[in-house]
């Protein structure tokens, strides 16, 4: 549990100061929801239990495979 806060808590703080800045900026809207997928997906993979190596390496899989392309697109 104290795993899961460890994660939510600063993305959600991140996720607050993107939208902050987008609100200041004027970025559009497909920037800031790249960026909020992009951090699911980044909680979601970190957040696989280590029952095995495979599942394991399969949240490792999950993070750069799909989380840091999302987060990328959401500087553009």
């Amino acid at each position: 549990m104290s795993e899961a806060i460890q994660i939510v808590a600063p993305s959600l703080l991140l996720f607050g100061a993107y939208l902050w800045l987008a609100r200041q900026t004027g970025w559009p809207w497909t920037r800031t929801a790249c960026f909020a997928a992009g951090l699911a997906v980044v909680g979601a993979g970190v957040g696989f239990d280590d029952i095995s190596l495979p599942v394991h390496m399969a949240g490792h899989g999950v993070i750069v495979s799909i989380g840091a392309p999302l987060l990328v697109l959401s500087r553009r």
